[in-house]
Order: structure tokens, then sequence, then C-alpha cells
């Protein structure tokens, strides 16, 4: 009895005190709001927070990416144009010519792939309209709709442009007259000294 009733007070002070065990901290999602850039040719963006999410598309060096919130090592972010998502094909109204239509229930998933296995990456309500690309299996692929997201994990992402360098201010140059085109020596225009003469510094190896 003594034991039962000290393991009691034990769970009972674990919810009393702050930082006790079974703490959420770190757990849950932060929300933010910034621009990252692709670090590496052929990261991948998933429908969730590890790798073995289905991939959604992937993404070149430099690509920008606005990130929505971060959830242990893995960014949520707004899919990009180009990873496209699945809607069940009844919750969808005519299609015109251009492959455009609207949504006819409230509320509707919006998936990984063709099937209701796949996971969820947002909701879509009518009358919103999507842009269709193909149909499978009584899914249509479309272009994700804005709000979408996805995952992609931190070490795929920095936070300014990979060899972008300021450019020098150009300079007037004059070629020595008589000098060899390959010896590596020009003459950098300067300015006029008191007299109205040009004067010149040299530039070249050394």
């Amino acid at each position: 009895m003594c034991f039962i009733k000290a393991f009691s007070i034990l769970i009972a002070m674990s919810f009393l005190l702050p930082g006790a065990c079974f703490s959420q901290e770190g757990y849950e999602e932060k929300e933010i709001s910034k621009i990252g850039f692709v670090k590496n040719d052929g990261a991948n963006v998933r429908a969730g927070d590890n790798v073995n999410f289905t991939s959604l598309c992937n993404l070149e060096k430099g690509d920008p990416i606005k990130i929505m919130g971060k959830r242990y090592s893995w960014y949520k972010v707004i899919l990009p144009r180009k990873a496209c998502v699945y809607i069940r094909k009844d919750f969808v109204g005519d299609v015109s010519e251009k492959g455009e239509a609207g949504v006819i229930a409230e509320r509707v998933n919006l998936r990984a792939g063709a099937d209701t296995k796949y996971a969820i990456l947002g909701q879509i309500s009518k009358p919103e309209k999507i842009h269709i690309v193909a149909e499978e299996a009584g899914w249509y692929k479309i272009f994700p709709p804005e709000g979408t997201s996805g995952w992609i994990h931190s070490s795929q992402l920095r936070f300014s442009i990979e060899g972008i360098s300021s450019k020098p201010e150009p300079v007037d140059e004059v070629v020595k007259p008589g000098a060899k085109k390959d010896n590596g020596v020009k003459l950098m225009l300067k300015k006029k000294n008191p007299n109205g003469n040009l004067t010149f510094s040299t530039q070249g190896k050394q």
C-alpha cells in the first residue's frame, strides 16, 4: 500500500511541478515566418517531418522557400508550384478546357497521393478554384492551393544566398602604348593634375 501511495504522489507532482517529467516542451511546432534558401540540388520536400513521408518534389540549390514553422529539425514550408497534391474527384465540379474547376464541398482534404492512406497536407472548401494537372483513379492531381504546406529538413536550408558578392565599381582603363598584350600590365586612369595633364597608376602582375 505504501508503494502505491508513494507512486500516486509522484504522478501528481509530475503534473504540478514546472519542468517535471512528461513535459512536452520542444515537441510542439513553433511558428516562424521567414524565407530560406535551398543548400543542395535534389533537396526533398516531404509530406511530414521525417524521411518516411512521401517526397512531394525536389528543389534546386538557391531556390527560395517560405517557412511557416519548425518541429524537431524540420521546417514546415509553403509548397512550391512543382509539388502537386491530390483531391478526390467527387468533391470537384465541372472542369474547364483550361483544367480549372471549383470545389463543391466543405473542408476537403488535400493529400500527398491518390489514396486516403497518404498524409493530409491541408484542406480546401467551396467555392475555391483549383487547377488540375492530371486524373488518377478517381483523384485529381492539382497544383497546390495557397497555404498548402510540406516539410524540409533544416540541414537543406540556409538563410543567405550563396555565391553572391558585391562587385567593385568599374574603373576606366588605359592600356600602356606599346605594351605587350600578355604582360598583364595596365595603366589606371586616375585624374588630371593642376597642369591639365592626365596621371596614371600601374596595376599588374608583380
